[in-house]
């Protein structure tokens, strides 16, 4: 969740790649499964810091739909 506190991407990196390599190194299942997804979208998760637009509302309007 510290990550989100960034606005600009440069100093996001640092923190984000201490994360990714202490997750490297867990033997949690969860965690392993959530690098492999994250592997697939990692290009879009610093980037997102600086257009700030997430699938929230989106996600609400499906919920209420179904």
């Amino acid at each position: 969740m510290a990550l989100y506190r960034y606005i600009h991407e440069r100093p996001a990196h640092k923190p984000f790649r201490w994360w990714w390599n202490w997750a490297q190194l867990s033997r949690l299942s969860p965690i392993k499964r959530l690098l492999r997804m994250m592997k697939r979208c990692v290009e879009n998760v610093i980037p997102s810091l600086r257009h700030r637009i997430a699938n929230a509302g989106s996600e609400s309007l499906n919920a209420k739909i179904q």
